[in-house]
């Protein structure tokens, strides 16, 4: 964040505009995960008036770096002629006029919430997020299953295993039971193929020696 050199007078404003600002109303619907979230314009009319009241502003604007990266630039100003800033690059899913203005109404909402310090009606968002991981723990192999792929590992080629835990690790996947179901079966029979391999290759070399 970067701010004028004193910002004493805007603290003040703001701390005031704070005492009045109200929660922003969850009156629109996300219709991918159904569910209530307070918009752009429900996030304006929860400061808009207390804000003004009390002689601040807030103005937000775009630029784009060196390397082509479109950038929000949110700045809370004071009549006083203090202010405070903040950046944050625009994420697109789809580089065209579509992607990018529903981009920036999305990172102009909590852009503008953060800098002032607005908060939805109902903070529904942390259960949510505790409900969507329950469910991605759900979605991971089981004890046994993680059991069983130790076991196979155990007899595996040791480079093998290294190699598939370097693997694993690059997805934040730090232990066994972590890994997600889909990919048991596919990792399983891989393991057990190199297993078969190493075994075999290790009781010829036992021959070979036994012969020589």
């Amino acid at each position: 964040m970067f701010q004028s050199e004193n910002i004493n007078e805007l603290v003040v404003a703001l701390s005031k505009a704070q005492g009045e600002i109200s929660p922003a109303l969850k009156d629109s619907t996300n219709p991918h995960f159904k569910s209530k979230y307070a918009d752009l314009n429900s996030v304006w009319n929860a400061c808009r008036q207390s804000l003004s009241k009390y002689g601040l502003a807030v103005i937000q604007t775009t630029n784009q770096d060196e390397k082509g990266q479109i950038n929000l630039i949110t700045t809370l100003a004071h009549t006083s002629g203090q202010w405070v800033k903040s950046s944050i690059p625009l994420v697109t899913h789809k580089n065209d006029a579509q992607g990018i203005g529903s981009s920036l109404t999305y990172m102009r909402r909590y852009s503008l919430s953060a800098i002032v310090g607005i908060a939805p009606d109902e903070d529904d968002d942390g259960e949510a997020a505790m409900n969507r991981t329950e469910k991605k723990k759900c979605e991971t192999i089981t004890t046994q299953q993680a059991q069983d792929l130790n076991q196979i590992f155990t007899d595996c080629d040791p480079s093998y295993v290294e190699k598939v835990w370097n693997q694993l690790k690059k997805s934040s996947i730090k232990s066994l039971d972590q890994i997600p179901s889909p990919l048991y079966e596919r990792l399983k029979s891989a393991a057990m193929k190199n297993r078969e391999q190493y075994i075999n290759s290790f009781y010829e070399e036992k021959q070979e020696v036994a012969h020589a």
